[in-house]
């Protein structure tokens, strides 16, 4: 009888032993502890999803890119107000009447190859602006100015508004130096000297940048 309890005994306590055994091998998580993955186990990661990533505004001031002209006439505003807030946003809008209106037709004409760039501008639109600019016209313009402008053209077509000779003659005193200050760049930048160019004003408060 002594005999077998001590074989019951034994058993038992083996039978513990080993559940203890087991349980150091397995440690419970703790919080912020995670068990360690065993050899040739990979995890799996859900890549995080990134917020659209916005464009930033232009900086105050600068000038569109001709990409980003307005494409369509659907923009409100006269003829006018189209033309100047469609062209104002690379350049002046320069008034039309400082051209003939065959320049303009020619100039809408090849939009495709304007100075080197593509403008983006929809048929309507391109419509709109040539049919104001040629019926704006020097031509069509009561101005003393712009009878100058065509009489010095003499019936030709120039291809830039800096090759009008009555616009040339008029700006004879400016050096090449005063056109290669990084204010100024070129007689197109009317702008630069003119204060008054974005409202017509081309004959008083002219100041050349240093």
């Amino acid at each position: 009888m002594h005999h077998v309890l001590m074989t019951i005994f034994c058993f038992c306590l083996a039978l513990v032993i080993n559940a203890f055994s087991l349980s150091a091998s397995f440690p419970a998580e703790t919080a912020g502890t995670k068990t360690p993955l065993k050899a040739g186990i990979k995890a799996t990661v859900q890549p995080a999803t990134q917020a659209p990533v916005k464009s930033p505004a232009p900086a105050p001031g600068k000038k569109a890119a001709v990409g980003e002209a307005p494409q369509s006439p659907d923009s409100g505003g006269t003829r006018e107000d189209i033309y100047k807030k469609t062209c104002g946003q690379c350049h002046l809008a320069y008034p039309p009447e400082f051209l003939p209106a065959a320049f303009w037709g020619k100039l809408l004409a090849e939009s495709d190859h304007h100075f080197g760039e593509a403008l983006p501008l929809e048929p309507a639109l391109k419509t709109l602006l040539s049919s104001y600019l040629k019926a704006n016209g020097a031509e069509h313009s009561s101005s003393s100015k712009a009878r100058k402008i065509l009489e010095s053209l003499n019936g030709t077509i120039p291809q830039r508004l800096t090759e009008v000779p009555y616009l040339v003659k008029k700006h004879r005193k400016i050096t090449a130096e005063m056109l290669q200050r990084p204010a100024v760049g070129s007689l197109a930048n009317c702008q630069a000297c003119h204060a008054d160019a974005e409202k017509g004003g081309f004959s008083s408060k002219v100041t050349i940048p240093q």
